[in-house]
């Protein structure tokens, strides 16, 4: 377990990519910087002899969020020096056999991390891959999921294991940056936060395509880029990149465990969690750190229009989900906004950069923007539907 001294200096913005030469490499030998994004391959770049964004990256900066686009959010400055120090658990939920490299990193990654957190890896339904981890992997606890099927299920087994104050949960095919541990938990000194997510760029194994928008990057698991450029109150965190006090974790049941990815389709089980938490407790509230970064691998399959419209429309059914779930005041606020503000900012951006700049991927990146949107108004409304065919809610009369 790692003390949490919350009060620690934490460096300010966010990876720059010029002292990652150290940092953790994907498995197989690509030693391209993992936190360094990479934006869309065009048909300017080739024409003009430059190497494609498959092969280079761009330094990740953030740029100011434009007026009117992350109304949820509002900056809060460093907490003041801890009083006391936390210990601190980092959960890991793996399944696939397939993905032990990737496993391998991302437990490496966490050991680099000053203080030498407790690594749990939790394991969902696999007891060769259980069996392997404990083989072969020294130091870290292994827990095996004999609940519900499924990433929440996994992740609250590891929960259940932690042994430390607070509990930050890490994919097993993302990589944390060196420095990432310290800026996620130095909030923390700060009694009213409930928990802290940070930034998750996306670690392409193939060409960032020309028609993918920076502003749905949720679509293959990294933050988008509406969010803001400073620590931030937020809705909601992503299981992806989030630490929670673990009192709090317990207190409101963890993940629902019927209510996570399974079989590769993805649910928002952390929104949901988030949401939970603050009705729980009003009081306190949801940060949003972009200095602590994970990179989070795109595989070549994710990078698809075929894969990313489908996502899009799952994505608005299982919001309808959620929505039903938690009732109450307005659960997809944030979702209203996003799209009516965001997004059509994000299809403009895609029609100036072929007008002004000769991108011709721009109206491409446009279109996508619209498809999607159509898809997830499609999928919200066949989940609405779904829904109101099934059972009525609890206490409802049949």
């Amino acid at each position: 377990m790692a003390l949490l001294r919350a009060g620690s200096p934490a460096r300010a913005g966010v990876v720059d990519g010029s002292d990652r030469q150290g940092g953790a490499t994907r498995a197989g030998g690509n030693r391209a910087d993992p936190f360094v994004e990479r934006s869309p391959s065009t048909r300017r770049d080739r024409a003009h002899g430059g190497s494609t964004a498959g092969a280079r990256g761009s330094v990740l900066t953030l740029v100011p969020t434009p007026e009117g686009e992350a109304r949820d959010v509002a900056p809060v400055p460093p907490p003041a020096a801890a009083q006391a120090t936390a210990t601190v658990s980092v959960v890991i939920a793996a399944y696939a056999d397939e993905r032990w490299d990737d496993l391998v990193e991302a437990v490496g990654s966490v050991g680099r991390q000053d203080g030498g957190p407790e690594v749990v890896v939790a394991v969902d339904h696999n007891r060769a891959l259980a069996a392997r981890a404990r083989r072969e992997l020294p130091g870290v606890v292994v827990v095996a999921n004999t609940g519900p099927r499924g990433a929440s299920g996994a992740r609250n087994a590891g929960a259940a294991a932690a042994t430390g104050e607070i509990v930050v949960f890490l994919d097993d095919d993302a990589v944390a940056a060196p420095d990432w541990l310290g800026p996620l938990l130095a909030p923390f000194a700060d009694a009213a936060v409930l928990g802290v997510g940070g930034r998750i760029v996306p670690r392409w194994e193939a060409p960032v395509p020309g028609w993918f928008p920076p502003e749905l990057g949720w679509v293959v698991g990294a933050t988008d880029r509406c969010l803001p450029p400073v620590r931030s109150r937020v809705r909601n965190v992503w299981s992806g990149n989030m630490a929670v006090r673990h009192a709090v974790f317990e207190a409101v049941g963890g993940f629902r465990p019927d209510f996570g990815l399974t079989g590769g389709r993805p649910w928002p089980e952390d929104t949901e969690l988030c949401l939970r938490a603050q009705r729980v407790y009003p009081s306190r509230y949801w940060l949003f750190e972009p200095a602590a970064v994970v990179a989070h691998k795109v595989p070549p399959q994710r990078a698809r229009i075929g894969y990313f419209l489908a996502r899009s429309w799952y994505q608005g059914r299982t919001k309808a989900e959620m929505a039903w779930l938690l009732d109450g005041p307005d659960p997809l606020g944030r979702e209203r906004a996003y799209v009516l503000r965001t997004l059509p900012r994000a299809a403009a951006r895609g029609v100036v950069d072929t007008i002004g700049r000769r991108d011709r991927s721009g109206v491409a990146r446009a279109l996508v923007v619209v498809a999607a949107s159509a898809l997830g108004a499609v999928g919200l409304v066949a989940g609405r539907v779904r829904l109101w065919r099934r059972a009525p809610r609890a206490g409802e009369e049949a």
